[in-house]
């Protein structure tokens, strides 16, 4: 490129783009844009003998709208909000939003910022939230869609921890297209939350560990997924297999490494429900029924044999073998009594060593 073109592009173009601040108003508010902000967005190329410039109007428009925000021009929708109590739902309305109008602001801030004029005048346009009022009261929970139950032996540690997560589990509403996260709900667990000590599984050993029993709630939560039909983001079964839960169609929970998280993909929303009693636990999905959902499973394949183990750390808990395996579980989606699809999922135990502890 020749000099002289440098010269021309820097008395034509960059001297105007860097000479100053630009002002961005908003009907009675109004905030600055300085070039160090804004010139991520400018390109400059060469085209032969020539340089021209370019503006990225999705850069520009994510730099002069976060810019807003902070000045507190426009605000985010807010969606519907539903709560259940007395056995009855509230609705809290949702609210519109008002964010500056991305074509406005290509348009404005891009002549603002190419001229000598260095003011842009932007208007604001509505955003409708996604989960709106309307939506939220069309698809109200009508019917119970699913129900599981597991159960457990009274008096336990574990029963502590199992009835603690149900509490805070009971009441969880998701939207229709809304995602649900196991551990985001529960939050971790710990002492000071009310969580005991109590065994849980790790490294295919059973350790005693704050929250220890958590998993049958998942266990249970997931067979409700299951059962209702909405799909299945993240699980991850007990890596031994324990014989109080359906082979195959369990999920374990951690709050480092394991999730239990499902989308709602039914044609309503979710009232999650949980309860137990001295012996077992309930999770009941209450919404709007969209499939018949059947079940089968097939044959373990992939039998292994357990090894004896001998410990002798002082905290050994004893454990009785039993063999590892792979089981496929499908569930069946059905709609007027006509199959629609099948979903099936292969699930892999490790063998449960026989563990012999010999440090007491």
């Amino acid at each position: 490129v020749p000099i002289a073109e440098f010269e021309r592009f820097r008395t034509e173009f960059s001297s105007v783009v860097l000479s100053g601040p630009v002002t961005v108003k908003a009907g009675d508010k109004s905030f600055q844009l300085t070039p160090a902000q804004f010139v991520p967005a400018v390109t400059v190329k060469a085209q032969g003998a020539s340089l021209v410039s370019s503006i990225d109007s999705a850069k520009l428009v994510g730099i002069v709208q976060a810019e807003a925000a902070k000045a507190g021009i426009g605000a985010q929708p807010k969606d519907a909000i539903v709560t259940y109590s007395g056995g009855k739902f509230t609705v809290t309305p949702s609210v519109d939003g008002a964010i500056l109008d991305p074509k406005v602001i290509t348009d404005k801030v891009t002549s603002a910022i190419t001229s000598a004029s260095r003011t842009a005048e932007v208007t604001t346009t509505t955003q409708k939230p996604t989960f709106t009022t309307e939506i939220a009261r069309a698809t109200l929970p009508k019917e119970v869609i699913s129900s599981f139950t597991t159960n457990f032996k009274p008096g336990q540690p574990r029963v502590t921890n199992i009835a603690l997560g149900a509490r805070r589990l009971n009441g969880a509403y998701v939207p229709p297209g809304g995602t649900f996260s196991l551990n985001k709900w529960l939050g971790q667990r710990t002492p000071d939350k009310g969580y005991v000590k109590a065994p849980g599984i790790n490294a295919g050993r059973i350790e005693m560990t704050y929250g220890g029993g958590i998993s049958q709630l998942s266990t249970t939560l997931f067979n409700a997924s299951w059962f209702s039909g909405v799909k299945l983001v993240d699980w991850r079964a007990h890596s031994l297999y324990i014989t109080r839960y359906p082979e195959g169609r369990e999920a374990t929970l951690d709050w480092w490494t394991i999730d239990n998280v499902f989308t709602n993909t039914t044609k309503g929303g979710i009232l999650i429900q949980a309860s137990t009693t001295s012996t077992s636990v309930t999770v009941t999905f209450r919404g709007i029924k969209t499939w018949n959902i059947s079940t089968f499973k097939g044959p373990r394949f992939n039998v292994v044999s357990p090894r004896r183990v001998e410990i002798t750390d002082p905290e050994c808990i004893p454990q009785d073998p039993s063999s590892g395996f792979t089981v496929v579980n499908t569930r069946v989606f059905s709609q007027g009594g006509k199959e629609v699809k099948r979903e099936s999922i292969t699930t892999r135990y490790d063998a449960t060593n026989e563990i012999v502890c010999t440090g007491r």
